[in-house]
């Protein structure tokens, strides 16, 4: 959404001007949301926004200016050479307004709005965010995902409509930080690019396998079309991003590629139509956010305030944010035009006039999505068909719950071996099961010219996997083993979908070697629905005249720590260390490991085994890192 009423920076300049506290809160209202921005003088440059959070360890403000002025509820504060200032009493449990101090010369100050005091009871620290229960987290009664290092700054969208990419890619930007895939990626480096997934939304030419023609309209105007974050949740499974900012406008995939360091693996599309109503639905959306650092959230803007309640505001325009955490305890009549209910949404949004706010429980809404990532070294190619953005509205009415794809395998080579490794499956409905099959040599049975005649299924089947998801979206099943594809092959996916009436989602496309199976249990053309099914796939170095050794499928144990589903006594190259499990097929976690993603080898004998294919695992930080309190109720307390 873009605002309509008045460009955004004179409407600041108004407020500033003419309210002595921006947006005044409602009586009794805690100190904060929009401090007084004083114009020192024309032309000078706004210093930079403050984006402070809570080191409660150290009990500190941090992620400041070293050696900066900053008026903190009412207080004059110097900053040290670390960029943190040490709590204060009278700052507890109050939400300050931050402002940074001009020089008077050339720049003038500028207002921000802080991160809300922690909880006691909540997660410390990033690091035992991560080891905490997200059911436990969404006990709580506040949350702020700013006090962990997970929320990038605010950008603002200016005068476009591209409020749906902006929501889309602070959640990307989120997810990658809370759940620590990239240890290179920090909250001041992880930048994506909103801007772009407008553009490519209009401008994708064909993809980087060749087995989609892209959609282009070059005449759309992509700054001003309307559009959502469900557009995004389809582009990230086509790996069209996100791309880091900076990205060339241009539709080439090895351009995408090279901008491109992650894989979207899930985009779980939460209940947002009964949030209002329902405690159920909020306490899921605060187990997501709490797991995946953030999610989208599309509402009716119609004023910025503080304390927003746009379901007793009349008309609006349709506006897409991030929500960021939430706040049980906000009186109902903080909210503009009351509420019916205490508490709301803590809001990061896409304009700097009003960074972050508080929406009540109040509101519903459509397209809220979680994002969860891989790097993109977890897989090396994406074969699909599903190229168009847009679902076929009579999905429903068609009802697939069983269908296939059919692929010819591009990228193996004499030095190399293409293998399936996982397949993603786009669905609607919720508690569904996904039974997926990779088949392998289609040709070596059937005529793979007659299309219209090919079966699935009359192949080697080569892997399987199962996986049951709560929410619909977009999901990817890991194969219980590798598909091995050989050069210019045929091999298939085939998934069944059964649970609480789901069904896949179909895009309409010509030319797809797509299959349904029919009522009396045969497969057939697909037609021009196509299925969201798309195999994901690696290569690996082929060993000459060695066999490799069956990829490893270890699990994590927390008591003991240890990983564990291992041969007994084989040897395994843990991150490139040699390690060797003990007599039950474990081998116990290394510190090093915590908190980090690391790459499981089952070595061969050199002599008939060559090395397996890596198998990557996310280790979570140690359960003991979290205060005892969060393993009942969170209720820790600092000592």
């Amino acid at each position: 959404m873009k605002k309509t009423h008045l460009p955004f920076r004179l409407l600041s300049l108004w407020l500033a001007l003419t309210l002595p506290w921006g947006f005044a809160a409602p009586a009794g209202a805690a100190a904060g949301g929009l401090a007084r921005v004083n114009i020192l003088a024309d032309g000078l440059t706004p210093e930079v926004r403050p984006h402070a959070g809570v080191g409660y360890m150290e009990q500190v403000l941090q992620r400041l200016v070293a050696e900066a002025t900053y008026p903190i509820q009412g207080s004059t504060c110097q900053t040290n050479s670390s960029g943190k200032l040490p709590l204060e009493e009278p700052w507890i449990h109050a939400t300050g307004s931050i402002v940074e101090v001009g020089d008077n010369i050339a720049t003038w100050n500028v207002c921000g709005f802080s991160p809300a005091i922690l909880d006691p009871n909540a997660p410390q620290n990033l690091e035992e965010l991560q080891a905490a229960d997200p059911k436990e987290v969404a006990q709580l009664s506040k949350f702020d995902g700013r006090n962990y290092g997970i929320i990038t700054p605010v950008r603002d969208q200016g005068s476009s409509n591209l409020c749906w990419a902006y929501a889309s890619v602070n959640a990307s930007e989120a997810s990658i930080l809370r759940e620590g895939i990239d240890p290179s990626a920090t909250l001041d480096t992880l930048r994506f690019s909103p801007t772009h997934l407008g553009y490519i939304r209009f401008n994708r030419g064909p993809d980087l396998l060749g087995n989609t023609a892209g959609e282009e309209d070059p005449t759309a105007d992509w700054l001003q079309a309307s559009g959502s974050p469900g557009y995004s949740s389809t582009l990230f499974s086509q790996w069209w991003g996100p791309v880091q900012d900076g990205t060339p406008m241009v539709n080439t995939p090895s351009v995408i590629e090279e901008h491109s360091g992650y894989r979207m693996e899930h985009a779980i599309e939460l209940d947002g139509q009964r949030l209002s109503s329902n405690p159920a639905a909020r306490t899921r959306m605060k187990e997501a956010i709490a797991q995946y650092g953030a999610v989208t959230f599309s509402y009716n803007w119609i004023h910025e305030v503080p304390y927003d309640n746009p379901s007793r505001g009349g008309f609006g325009n349709p506006h897409a944010c991030t929500i960021i955490g939430w706040d049980d305890t906000i009186p109902a009549s903080l909210f503009s035009g009351g509420a019916s209910q205490d508490g709301g949404w803590l809001v990061k949004n896409s304009y700097s006039s009003l960074p972050y706010f508080y929406l009540s429980y109040d509101n519903n809404s459509s397209y809220v999505f979680a994002f969860d990532y891989a790097t993109k070294e977890e897989y090396d190619f994406n074969y699909f068909y599903d190229s168009s953005v847009d679902d076929f509205g009579m999905a429903a009415s068609l009802n697939y719950t069983c269908a296939a794809n059919v692929f010819q395998g591009l990228k193996g080579s004499d030095s190399q071996t293409e293998y399936v490794k996982a397949v993603q499956v786009g669905f609607y409905g919720s508690g569904a099961t996904c039974d997926v099959k990779v088949y392998t040599n289609l040709q070596d049975q059937q005529d793979m010219s007659d299309l219209a005649n090919v079966d699935p299924t009359l192949g080697t089947l080569a892997a399987s996997g199962t996986a049951t998801f709560d929410r619909p979206g977009y999901h990817t099943v890991p194969l219980e083993q590798l598909a091995e594809v050989a050069p210019g092959s045929y091999f298939s996916i085939v998934v069944q979908i059964s649970g609480s009436s789901p069904y896949l989602r179909v895009i309409r496309a010509a030319d797809c070697k797509s299959y349904v199976l029919s009522q009396y249990g045969a497969w057939q053309k697909s037609g021009l629905n196509v299925p969201r099914l798309k195999a994901y796939t690696v290569l690996e170095n082929t060993s000459t005249g060695l066999t490799p050794e069956e990829t490893p499928h270890a699990s994590i144990d927390d008591t003991p720590e240890a990983l564990t589903g291992l041969m007994p006594e084989a040897t395994y190259l843990v991150n490139s260390a040699a390690l060797t499990a003990d007599g039950n097929g474990s081998l116990a976690l290394q510190s090093e490991w915590f908190g980090s993603t690391v790459s499981i080898v089952k070595q061969g004998d050199g002599t008939a085994t060559g090395n397996s294919v890596a198998q990557t695992l996310k280790i979570q930080p140690p359960r003991r890192s979290r205060r005892s309190g969060m393993r009942s109720r969170g209720l820790c307390r600092r000592a």
